[in-house]
C-alpha cells in the first residue's frame, strides 16, 4: 500500500496566494496580492473588491492571521466576504473574523 494520497478534487488546482503575517497597512496587504492583481490596480480597497469579486479563476487566500486593525480590517473582511474565493485563516482567528463580520453575534 503506498503511503502517498493522491487528491482529485477542483481544490487541488485552485491557485494559493500567501498573505504573511503582521500586516497592518494597506500597502502591505496590496503589496501580498501583487500577484494576482491587474495592471490597472488602483492601490485601494474598492480595486480589490473588483479584482476579487470577479477573478476569472478561483483562487486561495492562505493568512497566517488577520490582517489590518480596525476599520480598514473590517473593509477587508467584508471583500474577502463577498468575494467566490477561499478565504484560509489559522483557527486562532475565528472569533475575531466572527466579531468583525456580526458584532451583534458576538
Amino acid at each position: 500500500m503506498s503511503r502517498f494520497t493522491y487528491d482529485q478534487s477542483p481544490l487541488a488546482e485552485v491557485p494559493i496566494l500567501a498573505v504573511p503575517a503582521g500586516i497592518v497597512d494597506p500597502q502591505a496587504l496590496f503589496a501580498a496580492f501583487s500577484p494576482v492583481l491587474p495592471g490597472w490596480f488602483g492601490d485601494n480597497f474598492d480595486a480589490l473588491a473588483d479584482v476579487l469579486t470577479s477573478h476569472p479563476t478561483p483562487l486561495r487566500v492562505v493568512h497566517t492571521d488577520v490582517p489590518l486593525v480596525g476599520a480598514e480590517r473590517q473593509i477587508y473582511l467584508d471583500i474577502l466576504d463577498e468575494s467566490d474565493l477561499i478565504a484560509i485563516f489559522p483557527a486562532t482567528a475565528r472569533i475575531t473574523i466572527e466579531a468583525a463580520l456580526d458584532p451583534a453575534e458576538v
